[in-house]
């Protein structure tokens, strides 16, 4: 069932398997997004390639997190890209985990445990390396997840 406000925000209920729903989690885990925000992105990218304005096709294992629009209508698409041994350790991590992870990345410049945005994922000496950016400061952060 769709709604339209009049502020122009349509609220959509999903019907799903069991099977749709965990595997809905698992991509919006893995993207770093939220699901409302995975299930957005999902629709509009399916509507672009639908109608031909699809502006680029993305790499394998690269994700928008999400997308905002600013004051003057402007977006922004943060970028997460997982190198695939990298989203195989991630993948094999429990969902709480990884947010977990996420949202417990020390900034030198807040002081303080923040969430990193804009991220990439590697191996480094069998650990997995994540680096980004700080939600807060955007200034650079990096999150090291022991094996």
């Amino acid at each position: 069932m769709t709604q339209t406000a009049p502020d122009s925000t349509i609220r959509l209920a999903l019907r799903m398997t069991r099977e749709q729903h965990e595997l809905l989690l698992q991509a919006a885990t893995a993207a770093g997004m939220s699901v409302p925000d995975f299930a957005i992105e999902s629709i509009v990218r399916s509507a672009h390639r639908l109608m031909g304005t699809e502006s680029g096709v993305q790499t394998t294992h690269r994700f928008d997190q999400s997308v905002s629009a600013g004051p003057a209508g402007q977006h922004s698409a943060p970028r997460t890209s997982f190198t695939k041994p990298a989203l195989m350790r991630w993948q094999s991590m429990s969902e709480a985990r990884r947010r977990l992870l996420l949202s417990n990345v020390w900034c030198s410049r807040c002081r303080h445990e923040v969430t990193i945005t804009d991220f990439s994922a590697a191996i480094k000496d069998g650990d997995l390396l994540l680096v980004g950016r700080c939600a807060e400061c955007r200034g650079d952060v990096a999150r090291v997840v022991e094996s």
